[in-house]
């Protein structure tokens, strides 16, 4: 039996990254991602402008956006910690 060659399977293409650009970083980064051909969302544009923490991070978890943020502290308040390890938990399944 003839083993199919590689070109005649479906493409299995990787689900495309998209990067959330965090209020407190700014958009410098983000616009440098954007210009490199990377899909970029900013603060304010899908995620209201001081949205809390455990508010708008369960939502990038179910979009499977990776998050680019400044914020030492996220991990010593119990609300935040807890929403970004959902989310987080969420972008790997």
């Amino acid at each position: 039996m003839k083993k199919p060659c590689d070109t005649s399977l479906p493409e299995q293409r990787p689900e495309p990254l998209v990067f959330y650009v965090d209020e407190c970083l700014g958009k410098g980064v983000g616009l440098a991602l954007r210009n490199a051909g990377e899909e970029v969302r900013f603060y304010g544009e899908e995620i209201a402008r001081g949205a809390l923490d455990p508010d708008w991070l369960p939502t990038l978890g179910k979009k499977k956006w990776i998050c680019l943020t400044k914020d030492k502290k996220i991990r010593l308040h119990a609300a935040e910690r807890s929403a970004l390890l959902k989310a987080v938990s969420r972008r790997s399944s």
